[in-house]
């Protein structure tokens, strides 16, 4: 189990029904991109927060930890957005003269940038909901509840669990190259990489052939099994839900016009 697993299990949302939480984090994720407005992706990234650590329990401590994960790539991509080469006489907020040339933010690309890392943290944080009060075993039996592929259901769910395999499979191979100084160097770092990639890629292809074994020796039908659960879903969640993103649509149409 991995750590967000380990969260997801002592969320208070935990016996909530993870159809409900799907439900509640897709549509709220399809409003946030849909709309592409500040006071929209601002509410819901605020609702986010609440549900995910007021109702589900989440410490504030771990929950900024995360969203500071895409903060900082989102930051480096905004950069490249609201900063543009100025014209002659053109207005901007900032300008800098460079190579014969003046550079600056302007008041569209600042609202542009602006709009766009607001509406990326608020997709994250739906998902972040999501993940951090759903078990990941869960939303497998969820996808596989809603009529999902079921070949596209095995997948996600064998994609997942091998990523934090080999992960930690990399991260032994380089503490053991570490400790015999393969990066000492630039030649040697590069040297001991190469030999990293290839030992984890035969390590793939091994993990892949026992699992294969592992699996006919029980019985194996070409189809995975998900534990059945039984999750009790509440008319008054869903009615709930329905009325947030409602609220989300009226505050859009009310609002535009303001920005």
């Amino acid at each position: 189990m991995i750590s967000l697993d380990k969260i997801a299990y002592t969320s208070k949302l935990l016996k909530n029904s993870p159809s409900e939480k799907l439900l509640f984090s897709i549509l709220t994720l399809f409003s946030c991109i849909f709309f592409n407005d500040i006071i929209i992706s601002s509410i819901v990234l605020l609702l986010m927060y609440f549900s995910i650590t007021y109702l589900g329990g989440i410490e504030n401590r771990l929950f900024f930890k995360l969203m500071s994960i895409p903060l900082v790539f989102l930051i480096i991509g905004v950069l490249t957005i609201i900063i543009v080469k100025l014209k002659p006489d053109q207005e901007a907020l900032f300008k800098v003269a460079m190579f014969s040339h003046e550079y600056g933010i302007t008041k569209e690309t600042f609202m542009q940038g602006l709009t766009l890392m607001l509406k990326s943290l608020a997709a994250v944080s739906c998902l972040y909901f999501l993940i951090l009060t759903t078990p990941v075993l869960d939303i497998f039996y969820c996808l596989e509840k809603l009529k999902l592929p079921k070949l596209l259901v095995e997948i996600i769910s064998l994609v997942y669990r091998y990523i934090f395999l080999f992960i930690d499979v990399a991260q032994m191979i380089y503490i053991s190259q570490d400790a015999r100084l393969g990066y000492s160097t630039l030649k040697a770092s590069f040297n001991s990489s190469g030999r990293l990639i290839s030992s984890l890629f035969l390590t793939a292809l091994k993990q892949a052939n026992e699992s294969f074994v592992c699996l006919e020796a029980r019985c194996y039908t070409g189809e995975l099994k998900f534990i059945d659960k039984t999750f009790i879903s509440s008319k008054k969640n869903i009615v709930l839900i329905l009325l947030i993103n409602i609220g989300l649509i009226v505050i859009y149409f009310l609002t535009r016009e303001v920005i």
